[in-house]
């Protein structure tokens, strides 16, 4: 009969296989600190970009921001359990603030382009900016007021946001998320509020005058104001206005300008409308009222103790281009129009064409 013997492990190989699963053991404890560091930094990244998405849903839905995350819905801790930075720009913050009524904002964001921030891209007119503070929850190098900071990850500082990079206190981790004032305005799909009306036609001094104003993209009420009319015109913002057999209807949204011209020549009108969401439109045009043809009738008397003599003089004004600032011939116009960008066009001055010199 035969006798078979059973080798087991020497102490030698037991002791390679333990140095070995130590070798593994140790590198998967090592990896362990990283992958949940990145882990947690990547739930940040999706809890900060919630947040964002839910205050701008609430933006788009109201028209203004809400004053806290709860008021938005929004998750308001980041993955170490700390609450999130929420910052809204004073001019959105609250049911009396309009987004199609705010042009710009007072809120800013600088990108830091180097480690140092000594040179950054600079973000204006932002509505609101929301951020994690990070793991070591220091967040003084973003802020709490504008202009706020996105700086390199992993710069060196100390508290409050002084770059060291020997024995820094910490390291940038803040995770950083902002809205455009622009991207609410688009998303909400704000009517561009202007004044529609693009001339005004022209007019005769001692005549009749109407002219009627148009707006588009606004909230009723409206509050205008009109600097520059000659005497005699004005703002009517009911009825109508009459001339030349025609009747114009002015109403708050699309008043007239009526009456009489007094005095001739060409004036700038200022227009200045705002509407009840307090936006504002305002635009510059050009009136012209022409001279009409007159005959003046000028009677003086003089008395004594004898005679009494009356003396009538007739003075007769006839309207020519000279009139109007204009030219009879484009030669009188090119020798008087000189500059840059300076040209002569054909132009009325009553009935009459004449040569205008312009920008």
């Amino acid at each position: 009969m035969l006798i078979q013997s059973k080798k087991g492990l020497t102490l030698v190989e037991i002791a390679i296989v333990l140095v070995i699963l130590g070798l593994l053991l140790g590198l998967g404890v090592s990896l362990i600190g990283p992958l949940t560091k990145r882990a947690k930094l990547t739930e940040t990244r999706e809890t900060v970009k919630q947040a964002k998405e839910a205050v701008l849903g609430y933006a788009v839905k109201n028209g203004y921001l809400p004053s806290d995350l709860d008021s938005a819905g929004a998750r308001k801790l980041d993955a170490w359990g700390r609450a999130l930075q929420y910052y809204p720009v004073s001019e959105l913050l609250g049911s009396s603030k309009y987004v199609c009524a705010v042009n710009s904002t007072s809120y800013e964001v600088r990108e830091c382009t180097d480690t140092q921030c000594s040179t950054y891209n600079t973000k204006s007119n932002i509505a609101f900016i929301v951020y994690s503070k990070g793991e070591d929850s220091d967040g003084s190098c973003t802020g709490v007021s504008s202009p706020f900071y996105i700086r390199e990850q992993g710069m060196p500082y100390i508290s409050p946001c002084t770059y060291t990079p020997t024995n820094p206190q910490y390291y940038y981790d803040d995770v950083v998320a902002y809205v455009s004032l622009d991207e609410i305005r688009d998303l909400v799909g704000c009517p561009k509020f202007r004044i529609t009306t693009e001339f005004l036609h022209y007019g005769y001094q001692g005549l009749r005058y109407g002219a009627q104003i148009s707006v588009t993209g606004g909230f009723p009420n409206f509050t205008w104001n009109i600097t520059g009319l000659p005497s005699g015109l004005f703002l009517q913002d009911s009825g109508s206005c009459t001339y030349d057999a025609v009747s114009l209807p002015c109403s708050n949204a699309s008043p007239c300008i009526c009456g009489t011209p007094l005095n001739y020549g060409t004036f700038p009108i200022t227009i200045n409308v705002t509407d009840s969401k307090n936006q504002i439109a305002s635009k510059t045009l050009s009136l012209t009222i022409y001279p009409s043809e007159t005959t003046t009738t000028t009677t003086t008397t003089t008395t004594t103790t004898t005679t009494t003599t009356t003396t009538t003089t007739t003075t007769t004004t006839t309207l020519s281009c000279a009139s109007c600032g204009m030219y009879n011939t484009y030669g009188q116009c090119r020798s008087n129009c000189r500059g840059i960008g300076r040209s002569c066009v054909f132009a009325y001055c009553g009935p009459l064409w004449c040569w205008q010199c312009v920008p």
